[in-house]
């Protein structure tokens, strides 16, 4: 909520006045706007992503495994990335399933409902859960856009996509199932890319929850390009056609006090 910033002039006889505002000072009080705070932005591909870099499980041990971690993932970008989640049954909780090379014996399967089924020979990290989540640190440094090319359950409890800061704290938080549903009817290995785009470097995790999201590949950069702003929220003059109007009334006002603040002074001393 904007604070109204008023200005109340009191004179009284024996006391000397407050100094008559100047014109460019009410000028400048009137064309003040305050900077919008930084955007963020749930996306459905990583075009705003400058210079991305992806990661995938493939690296992983072959086969199904149920861990909660931490465990290291993205050897290959060549940075220190962890990952986590609170579901931790060893028979059943979170899992990163990858594929045995040069062939597997048995298929892996992840079911996912209406939206079909995720198999070999493709990797995953699963939530494995209508409720638990997977998350990705970026111990390396904060990240400014992350998302991932995921899929989930629907019907299965509720899939969310959210960033969280350097301490923990929820940056952003978005309900699938409302915001960008993902659909993908009785398909093999379908999916779409979610995620979050912010324009500072703040997004230290990723977590995916519910639903028994997966996904397949990670995505993260460091710099984004930048969303056009509303054109109710860019900062900077007032419209043309409302220029003349303005500067009048900064006039007249300015009139006003200095009339008020000279017949003040005949009261206190002599002019």
């Amino acid at each position: 909520m904007e604070r109204q910033m008023q200005t109340k002039l009191h004179f009284t006889s024996g006391q000397r006045s407050r100094a008559p505002a100047t014109l460019p000072g009410l000028l400048i009080l009137l064309f003040w706007t305050p900077l919008p705070p930084a955007q963020a932005v749930l996306v459905n591909g990583a075009s705003g992503f400058d210079s991305p870099t992806s990661f995938g499980f493939d690296d992983q041990p072959a086969g199904n495994t149920f861990t909660a971690g931490p465990q290291a993932v993205g050897a290959s970008t060549g940075e220190t990335i962890v990952f986590t989640s609170n579901n931790d049954d060893a028979d059943g909780g979170a899992v990163i399933s990858a594929p045995a090379e040069p062939n597997e014996d048995e298929p892996r399967q992840y079911g996912l409902g209406d939206n079909g089924t995720w198999e070999s020979p493709f990797s995953w990290a699963g939530v494995n859960s209508e409720s638990d989540y997977i998350e990705f640190r970026f111990d390396s440094g904060m990240v400014s856009a992350v998302g991932a090319f995921m899929n989930y359950a629907p019907g299965f409890g509720t899939p969310r996509i959210a960033a969280y800061g350097n301490q923990g704290q929820l940056l952003e938080s978005y309900n699938l199932e409302t915001a960008a549903p993902i659909s993908t009817p009785d398909q093999s290995n379908g999916g779409d890319f979610r995620g979050i785009l912010r324009h500072l470097l703040e997004i230290r995790s990723l977590r995916l929850t519910g639903a028994y999201a997966v996904a397949n590949t990670i995505t993260f950069s460091r710099s984004v390009t930048p969303e056009p702003l509303p054109s109710s929220s860019v900062p900077g003059p007032l419209p043309l056609v409302g220029l003349a109007g303005a500067w009048g009334w900064a006039r007249r006002l300015h009139r006003q006090t200095k009339r008020a603040a000279n017949a003040d002074r005949t009261q206190v001393g002599a002019p």
